[in-house]
């Protein structure tokens, strides 16, 4: 056999230790008149990373792509997603991926129950919001996944609540019940959840001389800022833009 077959070997298993671990640092070890020199010194089982190079679950079967192949060093991550774009993971329906961090050991640290990708549950039509409100759903008919959630408005939309000129009612997922359901305070319908007028507001504040801005004019026939009311500035000069204090726009 010639003892220099596979010349220029790039040595990466750690000597003395298990071929599962790699030296951080390639060693290069080279082939002269049939003599393979060893390095002057070699590293050590503290130099050398542990590399992951299998997960143990079945990560496919659970809806995530296929990570293959895999060569992950010893605190080094891999980052699983969801093979669907409109999948996510059941036990955190806001999350499409998984990191797993491979460990001294040679393998990732991987979920005792694993999540499977699925479509998000979603909640029943937003009901009525009850005699008195002055409330009716935004979008009539949908019925959001969870994460998302159902909206109200005021029927009469000059009118406002104290949430807000919508009211939004989450979809949360129910462990107990195994199905998504809307999250109602409490104190839903009481008076800070029914429609009122809006509260007149005070002139907005005037930019100062130096800041380049100005107030943006009432547009139509609006006379006065009312709760809820944006108050717009911008710059005076027509090719100018504004920056915040870091120069960005």
């Amino acid at each position: 056999m010639n003892p220099c077959e596979n010349l220029a070997t790039l040595f990466r298993a750690c000597f003395n230790f298990h071929d599962i671990f790699l030296v951080q640092n390639q060693i290069t070890v080279w082939c002269e008149s049939g003599i393979i020199d060893p390095p002057s010194l070699w590293p050590t089982e503290a130099e050398c990373m542990a590399t992951c190079v299998s997960i143990a679950g079945n990560p496919i079967s659970k809806g995530f792509s296929d990570p293959s192949p895999i060569d992950v060093l010893q605190g080094d991550s891999i980052t699983l997603t969801c093979d669907d774009a409109d999948h996510y993971r059941d036990d955190d329906w806001s999350a499409r991926e998984l990191v797993l961090t491979c460990q001294q050991d040679a393998a990732f640290a991987e979920p005792d129950a694993w999540p499977t990708c699925s479509a998000r549950p979603t909640c029943p039509v937003l009901p009525a919001a009850g005699a008195g409100t002055g409330l009716e759903p935004v979008d009539p008919g949908e019925e959001p996944p969870v994460t998302d959630g159902g909206r109200y408005r005021c029927t009469d939309g000059a009118l406002v609540t104290d949430m807000g000129a919508e009211v939004v009612i989450p979809c949360v997922y129910n462990n107990v019940s195994d199905a998504a359901e809307y999250a109602f305070a409490d104190n839903f319908g009481d008076a800070s959840y029914r429609c009122r007028d809006k509260v007149g507001c005070s002139s907005p504040p005037a930019p100062t001389a130096d800041s380049g801005l100005q107030l943006v004019p009432l547009s139509g026939n609006v006379t006065g800022y009312f709760e809820y009311d944006p108050a717009e500035y911008e710059c005076q000069e027509d090719d100018y833009v504004m920056y915040d204090g870091d120069g960005n726009r």
